[in-house]
């Protein structure tokens, strides 16, 4: 079945790809995990808990001649439910303790009180008042994030890793690069033995990864955070390494992340003007954004879709391109 939605990844040392169908986001064709070492076992990402998705772990490791019970340490590259989902599932069938580590800006996102109580549902009232949201889309969209919200377990107390974190193992070394943009905490893992960078959600092939809006600024570390803008800049800390390949947290390895990273540039610059002309032409709030520029968008992917609007709107600000008008809900944007 993997073969027949990716091909496959190239040969390395101490290194199995594990690309786990996840035909809950067809898209991204697979949620892709990966093991470091066979004695001691490191995993990047622990993958979303769906049904079958422990199994082809499982059956992977056998397959590949490694025992699941060395696994001794994971490595979430940040708070996303497709990547640390299955990780207390995973953790449950080991006998020891195993560590689990993820950036100081993804703690809050994977705890028990986030995921249980539901906090981001109040957050996404308070999206509503901000961005003129209409009931029906707002009913739809805490719909389809309950859904994402499920395919993940809580972690709680974590060990929390830097940029410029060594992890050392059985003939490789991860050096942790702190590239938030996607996601507040997102890391990049890069081995420079083999010249591999485990790019996570921060490049991918085929797809331009946006910016997820980020609402909890009382909980975030750095409350100046303003995603695509932090995004551009993580994009030109990792364009310099030298790498030869790249591992992504979904789809196929990349051989050449140049030609990627220039057609995520070029995206960004077409996008923003999308958004300047849109409020060129009528003051207007987030919401009517997403409808006069993604006019065909699913109720269900509008949270995306503003992501991916005020991302834009936070650059447009900053370089005094836009404004925002008046105080009240929703916010109004008009170009200067």
């Amino acid at each position: 079945m993997i073969k027949e939605l990716i091909r496959p990844f190239p040969e390395t040392r101490n290194i199995t790809p594990i690309p786990i169908p996840f035909n809950e986001v067809p898209y991204l064709l697979t949620a892709n995990i990966y093991a470091l070492g066979k004695e001691e076992i490191t995993l990047i990402d622990a993958g979303p808990d769906i049904p079958g998705a422990l199994q082809f772990i499982m059956d992977t490791f056998k397959r590949e001649g490694l025992i699941f019970n060395n696994i001794n340490r994971i490595i979430l590259t940040h708070g996303h439910m497709d990547h640390f989902g299955l990780a207390s599932e995973i953790i449950k069938r080991l006998d020891h303790t195993v560590e689990i580590y993820i950036h100081p800006e993804g703690v809050w996102k994977i705890s028990s009180e986030f995921l249980k109580n539901e906090i981001w549902a109040d957050e996404l009232d308070l999206l509503q008042q901000m961005a003129g949201i209409p009931d029906d889309i707002l009913n739809a969209m805490k719909r389809g994030i309950r859904k994402y919200y499920s395919i993940a377990k809580p972690i709680d107390e974590p060990k929390e890793m830097a940029d410029g974190h060594i992890f050392k193992g059985e003939g490789y070394s991860l050096r942790v690069i702190f590239t938030p943009g996607h996601d507040p905490g997102l890391c990049c893992l890069y081995e420079s033995e083999q010249k591999i960078l485990f790019s996570s959600d921060h490049i991918i092939k085929n797809l331009t990864p946006k910016p997820i809006l980020a609402l909890s600024r009382d909980r975030m570390i750095d409350k100046n955070y303003k995603g695509l803008i932090y995004y551009l800049k993580s994009l030109d800390r990792v364009s310099g390494l030298d790498v030869r390949h790249l591992f992504p947290g979904h789809g196929e390895y990349i051989s050449d992340m140049k030609p990627v990273i220039g057609m995520y540039r070029v995206h960004y610059k077409e996008r923003m003007e999308q958004v300047l002309n849109a409020v060129k032409d009528e003051e207007l709030p987030a919401y009517n954004m997403v409808r006069k520029i993604f006019p065909n968008v699913e109720k269900a992917d509008v949270f995306i879709a503003l992501s991916e609007i005020f991302s834009h709107l936070e650059l447009l600000e900053s370089d005094n391109k836009i404004e925002i008008k008046g105080q009240d809900f929703p916010i109004i944007y008009r170009a200067l």
